[in-house]
């Protein structure tokens, strides 16, 4: 098995992965995850390196931000999470979600995406997680049929990857949503 399958695996991702075209970059020691839009791939895509020290992820320079699974953006109800890890944590329990590449990446151009569908944020239980949260809560309420977000009631340090990984998650989504 090699170190993206592994780490994938650990992460509680490793059954959905293949859905997604993630795949491991051995000479960048990195996850590939790639984007896609609702005609197909988008050409855009971010790695998650793997090694210690440095960014987690990188982008490629120059290009547009997009959100992650955006094809569920139009699905109602649908996740909003901090991140592609976080959505395929929620798609793995068969739910819509999509990702925003970073708390303080989303862009309110793309609050149209949204239009008359409840949304459900869940970013990370951090201080930019609350903050930004809450500030896109704000913007996509102007589109959506019904916003709720839960980033006081996320975990201190935690996301959803990870609740999912130490077996809150289903217990939470039980109890909030």
């Amino acid at each position: 098995m090699n170190p993206g399958t592994t780490f994938l695996e650990q992460r509680g991702l490793g059954a959905i992965a293949p859905q997604f075209g993630l795949r491991y970059l051995e000479g960048r020691h990195a996850i590939e995850i790639p984007y896609h839009s609702a005609l197909g791939p988008t050409g855009y895509s971010r790695l998650r390196l793997l090694g210690e020290g440095g960014p987690k992820y990188l982008s490629g320079k120059g290009t547009a931000r997009h959100l992650y699974n955006v094809v569920d953006s139009a699905k109602s109800p649908v996740f909003l999470t901090e991140g592609e890890f976080d959505t395929l944590a929620l798609k793995s329990l068969g739910l819509n979600s999509v990702g925003v590449p970073g708390a303080r990446t989303f862009l309110e151009e793309w609050s149209w995406l949204f239009e008359d569908v409840d949304v459900i944020i869940m970013f990370d239980g951090d201080d930019d997680g609350r903050k930004y949260g809450a500030a896109i809560a704000r913007v996509i309420h102007k589109r959506a049929n019904d916003v709720r977000s839960f980033h006081k009631q996320m975990p201190d340090g935690k996301d959803v990857n990870d609740m999912l990984i130490d077996g809150s998650l289903v217990p939470f989504l039980k109890e909030h949503v």
